[in-house]
């Protein structure tokens, strides 16, 4: 009988042995998993910043105008550099409060100084941000 407690005592550290290195070949998968997807995702966003270096700061003014209040439609057209009408309530985070208007009008335009930058004017006037502030 001791023989046989033994060998259940030595299969049972097995099988739990075999359990912890089950554990980690799948935690070791999934990091090698993560690298590749992280690694393809570097590749990715370096082949959208060489063909279409305009993307960057396009999704910096859409967070932006998303943050301030423009509705998901009207970003659209303003990302599309198209004048856009509005009127009603608009957060300034640089001034932490709402601002109301009538009628207003946006557009964002490529900076004259700096190569695949935009400035957003409301009614003609610079609408400026920190990073911080989106």
């Amino acid at each position: 009988m001791p023989e046989v407690t033994q060998l259940m005592e030595a299969y049972d550290r097995l099988v739990s042995a075999n359990t912890k290195l089950s554990v980690e070949v799948e935690s070791l998968e999934l990091r090698k998993m993560l690298s590749a997807v992280d690694t393809d995702l570097a590749q990715y966003k370096a082949e959208i910043e060489r063909y279409c270096p305009d993307v960057p700061d396009l999704i910096v003014w859409e967070r932006y105008c998303t943050h301030i209040g423009f509705p998901n439609q009207m970003t659209q057209r303003i990302l599309a550099q198209q004048s856009v009408g509005f009127s009603g309530k608009l957060f300034s985070p640089e001034h932490n409060q709402k601002f109301s208007t009538e009628h207003s009008e946006t557009k964002l335009e490529r900076d004259p100084e700096k190569k695949h930058f935009f400035i957003l004017k409301i009614d003609g006037v610079s609408a400026s941000f920190s990073g911080s502030a989106i």
